[in-house]
């Protein structure tokens, strides 16, 4: 893979394959075992394509914490106040925990509907979901933890879209009837 060049870090990094091919495939590696050291101790210095690795991936941490916990500087201070960790349990540090505590809070002060009405003119599409109108839908459960999250110093971000499975690929009628733009 190579980089985009002219994709600079205030937006999200993108790779391109360097080389077009007809299908793909994305190697996933999860608690890559690095010789004979315990997980996360090592003894002497990495290698050095291990430690420039070990530094692109602090430096895009950082970079996704800067930019998905950021908040609009104006609105939402009700859910700004009502998320803010000193409004929180002190204890929960976790981002499990976090992630616990809103869906807690959403599944006793909100109720799922296709049919949620309209949003009132100068309103905040968030606020008045979960204070007011309390009725919604995914783009409403989706849009409010995440800034919930984001309150709470958790990077989050909320993507729509759609994702074919292995499944679906394989099953040969599938894609038949469907039309792709």
């Amino acid at each position: 893979y190579e980089t985009l060049e002219s994709i600079d870090y205030e937006q999200d990094l993108y790779a391109v394959p360097s080389v077009r091919r007809d299908g793909y495939e994305l190697d996933y590696y999860y608690d890559i075992d690095i010789g004979d050291e315990p997980s996360g101790m090592f003894g002497t210095k990495l290698p050095k394509k291990l430690d420039a690795l070990s530094t692109y991936e602090r430096l895009y941490r950082e970079y996704v914490h800067d930019v998905y916990t950021q908040l609009p500087e104006t609105g939402i201070d009700r859910l700004k106040q009502d998320f803010s960790p000193e409004n929180i349990d002190e204890n929960m540090e976790s981002i499990p925990e976090k992630i616990a505590y809103i869906k807690n809070y959403l599944n006793n002060h909100t109720q799922y509907s296709l049919s949620p009405g309209k949003l009132p003119k100068d309103k905040d599409f968030v606020e008045y979901f979960v204070y007011e109108n309390q009725v919604g839908y995914c783009a409403h459960y989706a849009s409010a933890a995440t800034l919930m999250l984001r309150i709470m110093g958790v990077p989050a971000r909320y993507v729509e879209g759609y994702a074919v499975g292995r499944e679906e690929i394989d099953q040969s009628d599938y894609l038949e009837d469907q039309l792709v733009t």
